[in-house]
């Protein structure tokens, strides 16, 4: 995640309810641990073809 330190100031703040405020660091461990969870984007494994939509 270097690229969080790049683009936003070090007195980031992060807010979206219900979620608590999460600072840089914080906002940088919550991303890293989604992506643990969820290696794959949507798209890999949803076949939107076969739903009829």
């Amino acid at each position: 995640m270097s690229g969080l330190g790049e683009v936003d100031s070090d007195d980031l703040i992060y807010h979206m309810p219900p979620f608590p405020e999460l600072d840089k660091v914080r906002l940088r461990n919550y991303i890293t641990g989604f992506h643990r969870a969820f290696p794959t984007p949507p798209s890999a494994w949803m076949n939107w073809s076969s739903t009829g939509t």
